[in-house]
């Protein structure tokens, strides 16, 4: 199993991943851990198994946010490129859960972190398309899911319960919004759906995530499944 869950903050893209690990409790008899650091200064930790670990506290965040543009770019890229498969590791890769990963970066370094623009060095373009290379040799079987939700419902969202390290901001919802749309359609994974969560719950969600999933099961997954069904 590779999941890599993608859409604009508030589309709820974390509330699938943590519902999912639970679920995996039952169906797999274990969890895994999801990879939820691309995007600044959230760029360690795996919520919500190890927060005391490597989650960075206030004070490693603000040195994050005061790195050059050129720093920044160095660091996401040994991140993205660490959670990415290669010919190196293909052989122990067994998959993962992931938010945002290659896309985020695409979509948030040249937006507000001032590196990865078209032409310019560490082009997120180029880099996204080298990660989906491996991702289709090495985890063909990797899944994208789109989150989405309305503009009204993101800003409402966000007036409500803001992000403590949030990244969009108000007046790029539609603009981001958009973006997510446009990669989505352009990735050239193959394996992919979309979930709208403007008027769902969270529960109904998971389970148009759970349908929308049955045919795209490896066979390990399945497996696992039979092995510990009840």
């Amino acid at each position: 199993m590779n999941i890599i869950a993608i859409g604009c903050e508030y589309t709820g893209t974390t509330t699938l991943m943590l519902r999912l690990q639970e679920w995996m409790k039952d169906a797999f008899g274990q969890t895994m851990i999801f990879h939820d650091h691309f995007k600044l200064p959230n760029a360690s930790g795996h919520p919500p198994l190890d927060p005391d670990i490597i989650i960075f506290d206030e004070e490693e965040k603000r040195l994050v946010m005061e790195m050059t543009p050129k720093l920044k770019e160095l660091f996401t890229r040994y991140t993205l490129f660490y959670h990415s498969p290669s010919k190196s590791s293909a052989s122990t890769v067994l998959g993962g859960l992931h938010i945002g990963h290659h896309i985020d970066e695409l979509i948030y370094a040249p937006m507000y972190f001032g590196y990865g623009g078209p032409g310019e060095p560490g082009d997120r373009r180029v880099e996204a398309l080298s990660v989906e290379r491996g991702l289709l040799k090495h985890q063909p079987d990797t899944v994208l899911v789109l989150m989405r939700a309305s503009a009204d419902v993101v800003r409402t969202r966000m007036r409500s319960a803001p992000h403590p390290d949030g990244v969009v901001r108000d007046e790029d919802i539609e603009h981001v919004l958009q973006r997510f749309d446009e990669e989505f359609a352009r990735s050239a994974i193959r394996n992919k759906f979309t979930l709208d969560t403007s008027a769902s719950t969270p529960e109904d969600t998971f389970q148009e995530f759970l349908c929308k999933m049955e045919p795209l099961w490896t066979e390990s997954d399945r497996l696992r499944m039979l092995t510990h069904a009840r």
